[in-house]
């Protein structure tokens, strides 16, 4: 079954991370892999957050507000926690990776000189180096935990993406990690310029209005 294929695969990368980077995705099936590794941790996601709802250390004081504490306004609030994890982890994330690996693909190829893979490679790497936070985020909602989660979670996901940009670009880690930097500083450049170039536009045309 090519669902429990791609979870069990999911969780060795985990730890396993050259190993499990190794061979060829194309973009529908790197699409398939993150959506089947995403479905239980989205489900407890959802858990957790109607756990936190419902038990959380607030709910004392908000029971002293009977008009606001009703299971309508409980339930509300559970759909709309269920519409934003489904929103983040199945849209915006997804999206994300498009966007990142469009940025690798152009500053490895085109810039650097040193992909030897197409685009599908970088998406597929970039949905493997998600893999900790996708499978392991949602302990960032539990007390007790969610700091270690926090300052670990985005560490080992970039360990995994070098390892896995590596293997899918055919490249050295080192090259892996400098095609990252140089991304990240070109990509700091072109925030810098954007809003340079706003506060540029915002001074000229509060110049205009005063002249």
């Amino acid at each position: 079954m090519v669902f429990a294929k791609d979870v069990s695969r999911s969780f060795r990368l985990l730890l396993r991370p050259s190993k499990e980077s190794s061979g060829k995705m194309k973009l529908v099936d790197s699409l398939k892999f993150y959506y089947s590794a995403s479905l239980i941790p989205l489900l407890l996601i959802m858990v957790v957050a109607f756990l936190r709802i419902n038990y959380g250390p607030h709910i004392n004081f908000i029971k002293l507000f009977p008009m606001a504490y009703s299971t309508s306004v409980t339930m509300g609030v559970g759909a709309v926690v269920v519409a934003l994890a489904l929103l983040y982890v199945w849209v915006l994330v997804p999206i994300g990776f498009f966007i990142d690996a469009a940025i690798y693909q152009v500053v490895g190829k085109n810039f650097l000189r040193l992909f030897k893979g197409s685009f599908e490679n970088s998406f597929s790497a970039v949905t493997l180096g998600s893999m900790p936070m996708v499978l392991l985020g949602w302990l960032i909602l539990v007390p007790g935990v969610n700091v270690l989660a926090f300052a670990v979670l985005p560490v080992w996901s970039l360990v995994v993406l070098i390892i896995a940009l590596s293997a899918q670009q055919k490249i050295t880690r080192l090259q892996a990690i400098g095609t990252m930097v140089v991304t990240a500083f070109l990509a700091f450049m072109t925030v810098m310029l954007l809003i340079y170039g706003a506060l540029l536009g915002s001074g000229a045309l509060y110049s205009y209005m005063l002249g």
